[in-house]
């Protein structure tokens, strides 16, 4: 055995492939199809399974054949003969790491996942900074702001127009955790909130780069959830703990002079 990533392990990978599945949603079929690759000595690397109840699922399992007396030809045509399986196909993947098939294809039914390093991320970050300045960092908020609105959007979406906002807010710092923004804390305050974000992936106090990203997702997806425009204000780091307040941002007032009015009109 040899040690791959996530701290997982693995044969050396002999015939190694891919294998997607589409097949009818119900109960049983993951015992069925194991059963089936156990029988033929497949042994399955990883699996990743995105099922509608009562509609389809589409399984993602990384197989390896090297013990097995069947070939990937044979093992398909009896897969498909299978009546719950609708689509049945297999690419060989020798040489190809396997781990990213354990993250999700899809999110729900039709948005697609994308993953990204932090690493990753900091470089386009911190290149926006160095070709931009000051100017970069609000090209980081405001790209934050966007993808917060779209997260509270698709919470409303899923939890129905009907849920609270006390629920979705609930739903949102879930999120965030799950998407490795930290744990998030927000409490009302007079004018908006009082926030604070512990336990970054990409901790604040370090790059204060990612703050202003960091901060302008919490203020779009909270602004979307009370439909209410904020502002991001009193930012402050201690330890690996990032806090500011979210007050909301007043209209602007327009002065009506009635003499420059009258005046004009005379024009």
């Amino acid at each position: 055995m040899r040690p791959r990533l996530l701290n997982l392990t693995g044969p050396p990978g002999r015939d190694c492939y891919e294998l997607h599945l589409n097949v009818k949603s119900k109960i049983g079929v993951l015992h069925q199809i194991t059963g089936f690759l156990a029988k033929a000595n497949i042994d399955i690397l990883s699996m990743h399974i995105q099922a509608t109840r009562g509609k389809t699922a589409d399984i993602v399992a990384f197989l390896e054949m090297g013990s097995s007396n069947k070939g990937i030809k044979d093992l398909l045509e009896e897969v498909r003969e299978l009546d719950f399986v609708q689509e049945a196909n297999a690419v060989k993947k020798d040489k190809v790491i396997f781990e990213e098939f354990l993250f999700p294809i899809m999110i729900d039914e039709d948005v697609r996942g994308f993953l990204m390093t932090d690493n990753a991320w900091m470089s386009i970050a911190t290149r926006l900074v160095l070709t931009y300045g000051t100017g970069g960092l609000a090209i980081l908020h405001e790209a934050g702001a966007a993808c917060g609105e779209e997260y509270a959007k698709h919470l409303q979406t899923k939890l129905g127009m009907k849920a609270s906002a006390e629920t979705a807010v609930e739903n949102l710092k879930v999120m965030l955790q799950a998407a490795g923004m930290g744990i998030t804390e927000l409490k009302m305050n007079a004018d908006g909130f009082d926030v604070k974000v512990r336990e970054p992936i990409i901790p604040a106090t370090e790059t204060k780069i990612h703050d202003h990203f960091l901060t302008g997702v919490i203020a779009g997806a909270t602004g979307r959830i009370f439909a209410t425009s904020y502002s991001v204000e009193n930012v402050s780091f201690q330890g690996n703990e990032l806090g500011f307040t979210l007050s909301r941002r007043r209209p602007e007032v327009v002065w009506h002079d009635p003499l420059v009015s009258k005046a004009w009109k005379a024009r």
